[in-house]
C-alpha cells in the first residue's frame, strides 16, 4: 500500500507509464496489422488466436438480448438504461462454450439492440455495433480508422473506471455489478465523457468564432481546463494515442474542407495550448473530432470506447478476482 493512499495493484494485463502504452507486455504501436477481435483475444486470453471465440461470443450476446426487445426510455439518460438493462440481465446468463467472450460482449450488444433489435444474429460483427453510433453512413476507411481508434483505446491500466472495476470485483460481487461501477465512473466528465466536451468546444470554436481576434485568449482566461489537453500518466511525453489516432484520421480529414477546418484549428489550439499552459494534447481530442466529423449521435458519444474498453474490464474482473484480497485505499 503507498503511503499516499493510492492502492498498489498487480497486473499483467497492461504497462502504462509517461509516454508509453502496453499491452500484456506489447506495445501498442504493434498493433497496426492486427482486427480488434484478435487484440482482445490478446487481453483476454494473453494470444491472438481466439478471435474466432470473440466473434462468436458477440453474436451470442446479442441473441441472449435482442428477445428482451429492449427500448430507450426517453425520459431517462442512455445510463438509466444501460444500468437497468444489465441489472436485468443478471440471471438471465446461462453457461456457454465461450462464457468469456460472451460475458463482456453484452455490453456492445445492448448497443447495437437498442439501434437494430430485429438484425439477423449472423450479420452481427463489429463494424455493424461502431455503425450504429453515427446518423450518417460510415464508409469503409472510417471503419477502418474507427476499429484502429477502438484498439488503441481498449485499455490504459487503472484508469478510474477500470479502477472501479477491480474494486468492485475484489469485495466478490459478479461482473455485471462490477462493470456497473465501471460504467458509473467512465460517464464521469473528467473521465469517459471527456470526448463529449472535447466535441462540445470544438464546434463552438470551429463555428467562425475561432477566428475571432482574441478569442482563443478569451477561451483561456475562462477555462481552467482546456478539453482535449493534458494527462495524468502522460506528463513530460504526449500521450501515444494522440499521435497514432492523429496519423490514423489526418489522411481521412484532409479530404474535405471541413476535414481541412477541424485539422487547421487542431494546429493553432495546440500551438496555443503548448505555449500557455505547456500541455500536450490526449487522445480524446482526436477522437472527439472525428467522431464530431463522422456526425455521431450525440448521446452515444462518450460509450464509443466503451465497445472495446469492456473487454478490457472484463480481463480486469478475471484477474483480481484471481488475487483475492479485497482492495482498500489508504490515508494521508
Amino acid at each position: 500500500m503507498s503511503q499516499k493512499g493510492e492502492l498498489e495493484v498487480y497486473t499483467n494485463i497492461s504497462d502504462i507509464g509517461d509516454g508509453y502504452i502496453k499491452y500484456r507486455g506489447r506495445a501498442i504501436e504493434e498493433f497496426t496489422d492486427y482486427n480488434l477481435s484478435q487484440v482482445i483475444s490478446l487481453l483476454l486470453f494473453n494470444n491472438y488466436n481466439r478471435f474466432d471465440e470473440i466473434n462468436r461470443g458477440l453474436t451470442k450476446a446479442y441473441e441472449l438480448v435482442t428477445p428482451l426487445n429492449i427500448k430507450r426510455n426517453k425520459k431517462f439518460s442512455l445510463y438509466h438504461d444501460l444500468i437497468n438493462i444489465l441489472l436485468g440481465l443478471e440471471y438471465l446468463i446461462v453457461e456457454s462454450e465461450y462464457v468469456d467472450c460472451l460475458l463482456p460482449s453484452i455490453l456492445p450488444a445492448i448497443i447495437l439492440s437498442l439501434s437494430c433489435n430485429d438484425m439477423d444474429p449472423a450479420a452481427v460483427h463489429w463494424r455493424r455495433v461502431g455503425e450504429s453510433f453515427f446518423l450518417d453512413k460510415i464508409s469503409d476507411e472510417d471503419w477502418m480508422n474507427l476499429e484502429k481508434i477502438l484498439i488503441l483505446t481498449m485499455e490504459h491500466g487503472f484508469a478510474a473506471s477500470t479502477l472501479n472495476v477491480r474494486i468492485a470485483a475484489s469485495t466478490g460481487i459478479n461482473w455485471i455489478k462490477s462493470f456497473i461501477c465501471g460504467i458509473s465512473a467512465w460517464v464521469g466528465k473528467y473521465h469517459g465523457a471527456s470526448s463529449s466536451f472535447v466535441i462540445h468546444m470544438v464546434e463552438d470554436l470551429i463555428k467562425s468564432k475561432f477566428e475571432e481576434e482574441g478569442y482563443l485568449d478569451r477561451l483561456f482566461e475562462t477555462n481552467d481546463m482546456i478539453w482535449g489537453f493534458g494527462h495524468r500518466i502522460h506528463k513530460s511525453y504526449s500521450d501515444p494515442r494522440a499521435a497514432l489516432i492523429q496519423k490514423i484520421i489526418t489522411p481521412r480529414l484532409i479530404k474535405s474542407e471541413y476535414g481541412k477546418r477541424i485539422l487547421n484549428f487542431i494546429s493553432v489550439l495546440k500551438k496555443n495550448v503548448l505555449e500557455k499552459r505547456g500541455l500536450n494534447p490526449n487522445f480524446e481530442l482526436y477522437l472527439g473530432v472525428y467522431l464530431m466529423f463522422l456526425n455521431v449521435k450525440k448521446e452515444l458519444i462518450h460509450y464509443f470506447v466503451l465497445i472495446s474498453r469492456c473487454y478490457a474490464w472484463y480481463a480486469h474482473y478475471q484477474e483480481q478476482k484471481e488475487q483475492k484480497p479485497i482492495l482498500r485505499g489508504g490515508q494521508y
